[in-house]
């Protein structure tokens, strides 16, 4: 057997590693659902490096996550990256930013994470490559047992139901008992960064995006603090948005995701970018087909293209539009707050971008937004 492929209705993605760790194959397994792309390469068994689309699951995240790089130097390492050509990790370890010894411990993080993220996905479709892995990596020899993770995966799964009981929703801020919190913390600790942030009063969603945190170890963390009962989760009023209507024929009330896809072609062909990559996106999200991900794919890159050649293809530097944006902000979505904050007048649009744990589309579609409700302009 040389190939290997199917959806995830026929079988699930526990399933599937199970059998490719249990025979001890070789080869990449390439995965694509409606939460993006993912490669996840094997060597007798074993993770020895993934891929993913997902920002959440880039080097430069995880090392912001465990206090080892600013995005600032996150930024300045991808220019050299651009000069050099070298890959990220042999950058930051010959400047001297990171030691090889945690370039590897975070890859070891990446990989196990990236995998872990993988077994979540419910729907979908893969393709397994024998024999065929990636030719250059900036793993530094990363090997993660896949038959551990998928032990992990089923440990996760009860905390997750633990932790969900406790915080419902990501719209939480947290109240803390200052007479049982620390007295003092390691500088740069992630401790001393999320109870700064958790005084400033900003809910779950938007301390996990400042800290470029992996969901799982924020929460896991977050439990533990709720059990000492240093913190207590408040609600907050849900955010008031009217969603932008999906249009139709009149005379398909009800349509398919596949007659939805088609739709999305055919806006994307009358040159309405923006509303073939809504439509295509809402069709993923009931069913996401082999049909309705390839005019997804289809619609982003489109829309991407656009939105690129507005705020990057010529270099724009986004500044806030009134010194007090409090008022209007209040009204932002924590994803809209986070890119809003980093406006300082100094970085670009690409800058921000590149750094963001969101993906570039939904990064663009943000400023854009920003920019349309008068928040920020461009120079």
């Amino acid at each position: 057997m040389h190939g290997l492929a199917g959806d995830f209705g026929t079988i699930s993605i526990t399933d599937l590693l199970l059998y490719l760790a249990n025979k001890r194959l070789s080869g990449t397994l390439y995965c694509e659902g409606k939460r993006g792309k993912k490669s996840i390469a094997l060597s007798e068994g074993d993770v020895i490096s993934t891929a993913s689309n997902d920002p959440r699951e880039y080097l430069g995240q995880f090392l912001i996550n465990f206090g080892q790089l600013t995005e600032e130097q996150l930024t300045r390492a991808f220019q050299l990256q651009a000069e050099t050509k070298q890959m990220l990790g042999q950058i930051l370890i010959k400047a001297g930013v990171v030691s090889e010894e945690m370039i590897r411990s975070i890859f070891a993080v990446k990989t196990r994470e990236s995998t872990l993220a993988l077994m979540l996905w419910k729907d979908g479709t893969f393709r397994f490559s024998r024999d065929l892995l990636p030719e250059k990596s900036d793993d530094l020899g990363t090997q993660v047992s896949l038959l551990q993770l998928l032990e992990e995966a089923e440990y996760r799964e009860r905390e997750w139901a633990k932790y969900r009981q406790v915080f419902p929703i990501a719209r939480l801020s947290l109240a803390i008992d200052e007479s049982l919190a620390p007295a003092e913390f390691a500088e740069g600790s992630i401790d001393a960064r999320l109870f700064s942030l958790m005084r400033e009063g900003h809910t779950i969603e938007e301390i996990s995006l400042s800290l470029h945190a992996v969901d799982f170890h924020l929460y896991q963390r977050l439990y533990a603090l709720y059990e000492e009962q240093v913190i207590i989760p408040i609600p907050v009023t849900a955010l008031r948005t009217t969603p932008v209507p999906i249009r139709m024929p009149s005379d398909q009330e009800d349509p398919t995701p596949e007659t939805m896809a088609t739709r999305a072609r055919e806006l994307l062909a009358a040159g309405k970018a923006e509303e073939a990559e809504r439509l295509a996106a809402h069709a993923a999200e009931q069913s996401p087909s082999a049909t309705v991900l390839s005019a997804l794919r289809e619609a982003e890159a489109a829309l991407l293209a656009s939105l690129r050649a507005r705020f990057i293809t010529t270099p724009r530097t986004p500044i806030l539009s009134s010194p007090d944006n409090a008022p209007q902000a209040a009204n932002l979505s924590a994803q809209e707050r986070y890119l809003l904050s980093r406006v300082d007048g100094a970085r670009t649009v690409e800058a921000i971008a590149r750094v963001s744990p969101m993906r570039e589309i939904e990064t663009l579609k943000i400023f854009k937004k920003l920019e349309a409700r008068g928040l920020i302009r461009l120079r």
